[in-house]
């Protein structure tokens, strides 16, 4: 990738990173975003990625980035019950940016099981079990969040922001311990020096929300309670009005009309 422009966002995240429903990464907020700033914008968010494939991709992919003199990072951590596997199918001659040829597959992207899966996947699940337990998941968010601390300060980057694509129980519990270390649990007391050593001064809100989905939540006038499983298809009709459907988007995501008002927002609460 050659530089267009003197400052450059690396984008590192899931699927409300990458722009899933509303037409692509071209509509995502981030893009929108770099679009009206006139910055370059690599966007390498991934459906259904976990936090550690998310940060993997910026390691794996050569991109010269002395090219920009302004350099900055938007990561979006995802649910922390993902995990992520080599693809070995990949072919780093093809573009990084299709999503079906990325070096990284989640093949276990969610934790709770819907109706409408199917018993394999279920099984898959209980196989799975050691993946997802609560001292796993914290781990490997700290193990994502050091290795893209490193690779920041190697290719000299000038910020990191960090916005997660939704709250689950278990985002809400990690999120929570980071903003009151030194935490008395034991997982935390163990990493008591890495939480202190990393601050929050990365981590932003957009109209009091903490996540996007949230914020989504918000301008669709529903619950902040409200998970994205609430909002699935098999769902919707529970919830169908079209205030909600301006906003979000049959499989939780934002709508484009939604991106496009977020990336405004951007513009006044990242300041750059």
């Amino acid at each position: 990738m050659l530089a267009n422009s003197d400052t450059v966002i690396l984008g590192l995240g899931d699927s409300y990173l990458q722009g899933s429903e509303a037409g692509g990464a071209e509509h995502s907020f981030l893009n929108q975003y770099c679009n009206q700033k006139g910055f370059d914008c690599v966007n390498m968010g991934h459906e259904g990625i976990g936090n550690l494939g998310s940060v993997y991709k910026a390691l794996i992919y050569d991109i010269d980035w002395s090219q920009w003199n302004n350099k900055y990072i938007f990561w979006m951590p995802t649910g922390l019950n993902r995990f992520d596997m080599a693809n070995r199918l990949w072919n780093p001659d093809d573009n990084w940016g299709v999503v079906r040829n990325s070096p990284i597959f989640t093949p276990f992207p969610n934790k709770q099981p819907y109706e409408q899966w199917s018993e394999s996947r279920k099984k898959l699940e209980s196989a799975l079990v050691d993946f997802t337990n609560p001292q796993t998941v914290r781990q490997d968010f700290l193990t994502a969040y050091q290795i893209l601390k490193n690779f920041y300060d190697a290719k000299g980057f000038n910020k990191l922001f960090i916005f997660p694509a939704f709250n689950d129980e278990t985002t809400r519990k990690i999120m929570k311990d980071f903003r009151k270390t030194p935490s008395t649990q034991g997982i935390y007391k163990m990493n008591e020096g890495l939480f202190k050593r990393m601050g929050w001064e990365y981590y932003i809100t957009v109209d009091g929300s903490n996540n996007y989905y949230q914020w989504l939540c918000q301008k669709a006038g529903l619950p902040l309670s409200t998970q994205p499983h609430d909002t699935m298809d098999a769902n919707r009709d529970n919830i169908r009005n079209e205030t909600v459907e301006k906003w979000i988007a049959p499989r939780s995501h934002a709508t484009r009309k939604a991106n496009i008002v977020f990336s405004r927002r951007l513009i006044e609460v990242l300041d750059l």
